[in-house]
């Protein structure tokens, strides 16, 4: 891959073991009904921005 992208393969092993930092932005948040010990389960649904300025839209559920 690093083969490819023209970067040293030491950073691709960094990137994909740590990952980078990012700011995300809370877009919504809702119980899905569902519990688990008592507590309800909350889906996120989270937006952010990468290092190469692509907006990604995720869902988590916690």
């Amino acid at each position: 891959m690093s083969k490819f992208a023209n970067q040293n393969p030491k950073n691709d092993f960094v990137i994909k073991y740590k990952g980078l930092p990012a700011t995300a932005r809370l877009l919504k948040a809702s119980q899905t009904g569902t519990y688990i010990n008592e507590q309800p389960v909350v889906e996120f649904v989270l937006e952010f921005t990468d290092h190469q300025n692509q907006r990604h839209g995720v869902s988590i559920k916690k």
